[in-house]
């Protein structure tokens, strides 16, 4: 059954698998928390300094509903 490859028969913290996995795994979430931090903390919420949207070519009630809440 597939499931039985998929999924281990105890559950508990212990990881198993190789170490290089692991250390991907991490390099893929500081890469989130940072990209997720830079949305939260940069003026225009990443729209226009990071995903290019010219916010300057919209209304500023245009403007101010993409970066503000």
């Amino acid at each position: 059954m597939i499931m039985n490859y998929l999924f281990p028969n105890i559950i508990d913290n212990e990881y198993k698998g190789k170490k290089i996995s692991l250390y991907f795994f991490y390099l893929i979430i500081a890469f989130t928390v940072i990209r997720s931090l830079i949305h939260i903390f940069k003026a225009d919420g990443g729209a226009q300094s990071i995903a290019n949207i010219p916010l300057q070519l919209y209304s500023e009630e245009a403007s101010n509903s993409v970066s503000t809440p």
